[in-house]
């Protein structure tokens, strides 16, 4: 019932102050309390107040069991609401193949670049950690075609050595106008598709600062078309030092299988530890890169494992498709190669031009290709060879099959 004041109160006069009036005051602030918590739930699950909904605000004993009652409610609205991620603790779920819906959203904090890398995730407003597994087992697993999915401003790190992001073969579907915006991630096996399975995607954009550290897989395995992957944006992406995280010399971080129409902005990838940079396959048609770094980790050097801190390979490997480099550097690579690898970048098939290109070679020999080239076709104008570098002749490419034109024919020399 509501309560009635029994003031005013004042020195000498007024009520008396007794149990039963205290009784009554501190009846009366808790039930004002409660009733104003009540309402300000109520209004933000209700009518989705502001665009969003918090995941605390849900009932359930776990995060998983949260997530399940906010996606259920978000899924039934009118119009879909995002589910914000607690921005006071770190969230953790463990239940795998979660089924993606069209309007889905999941937002963090707003603020700053996400390197859950970094003093625990200190520097990051919501984090969020995924004890999960790959493929079929991933956090979400999508079919079909999917619309207007939006994810960001979230810094992840996995639990185990198996955790994927984000798993939808593009035989069974694709992300359509989706964007996934400012997200980071720290030792995922794979984020979007799997080593041998790519993820499709139609109109979406990756947009905002990403980074994808201590890689233990491929990251990124993307098919589709009519892309734009980082314009916005950046993402750095590499592995670390330590054995677990050693690749095979032949693996890329970021592959690009059957994906065409699409724009790539500033990737700064770092082989090293049996990892290379960026393999495209396939048809991949269409496809341009804007700047960008594609090199090894250090000039020279081993990790305890013995393995190199330059890339080993290819920093850049094009086996098909075609589209343009727009400046880019690429070194440091080529430092221990596997026997299919012959020169910084590789071009196996497809047609690709290089426009303004910066090679610059590491502990390597000038003699060693900066291009090598066995099939297709490939033009480069006015390749640049790093100037803190001591060079006595340019950079070389070395072509034993296909077509190679570079103007002007001074800014390269054959092997």
């Amino acid at each position: 019932m509501p309560y009635t004041k029994q003031g005013p109160f004042a020195n000498g006069t007024g009520p008396a102050i007794n149990a039963t009036r205290l009784n009554a005051m501190d009846d009366g602030i808790a039930n004002a309390t409660t009733t104003a918590e009540a309402a300000l739930a109520a209004s933000g699950q209700a009518s989705g107040a502001y665009g969003y909904v918090r995941l605390d605000d849900f009932t359930g004993s776990t995060d998983d069991a949260k997530l399940t009652n906010a996606l259920s409610y978000a899924a039934a609205q009118t119009f879909i609401p995002a589910i914000a991620m607690p921005t006071n603790r770190r969230a953790t779920f463990s239940q795998t193949g979660r089924a993606p819906f069209s309007g889905m959203k999941l937002i963090g904090g707003p603020g700053g670049n996400r390197n859950p890398e970094l003093s625990s995730g200190k520097y990051i407003t919501s984090n969020v950690t995924l004890a999960v597994g790959n493929g079929t087992s991933s956090w979400f697993v999508g079919s079909g075609s999917l619309y207007n999915i939006y994810v960001a401003n979230i810094g992840f790190q996995a639990s185990g050595t198996g955790a994927q992001f984000w798993h939808h073969p593009s035989s069974g579907g694709t992300l359509y106008s989706c964007r996934f915006e400012s997200l980071g991630f720290n030792l995922f096996k794979h984020i979007f598709g799997t080593a041998s399975t790519n993820c499709g995607l139609t109109q979406v954009e990756f947009t905002g600062h990403w980074t994808a550290n201590n890689a233990r897989d491929v990251q990124f395995n993307l098919g589709g078309s009519d892309n734009q992957l980082w314009m916005d944006g950046y993402i750095n992406i590499g592995t670390g030092q330590s054995s677990e995280l050693t690749g095979d010399k032949t693996k890329f971080y970021v592959v690009f299988s059957t994906l065409s129409n699409t724009q790539v902005g500033y990737l700064y990838g770092s082989g090293l530890n049996g990892w290379n940079v960026l393999k495209v396959t396939g048809n991949s048609d269409g496809v341009d890169f804007f700047g960008g770094v594609f090199e090894g980790y250090k000039a020279s050097g081993t990790t305890s494992g013995g393995q190199t801190l330059a890339n080993p390979g290819n920093v850049v490997r094009l086996e098909g498709g075609s589209g343009n480099f727009f400046g880019g550097n690429f070194g440091q690579g080529m430092a221990d190669p596997p026997s299919s690898h012959h020169g910084l970048i590789e071009v196996t098939g497809g047609e690709w031009n290089f426009y303004g290109p910066t090679f610059y070679r590491g502990a390597k020999a000038e003699s060693s290709p900066a291009i090598y080239q066995s099939g297709g076709r490939v033009a480069v104008v006015s390749a640049h060879r790093r100037q803190s570098e001591s060079w006595t002749g340019r950079p070389r490419y070395q072509s034993v099959g296909g077509t190679f034109d570079v103007w002007p024919t001074s800014s390269m020399q054959s092997v």
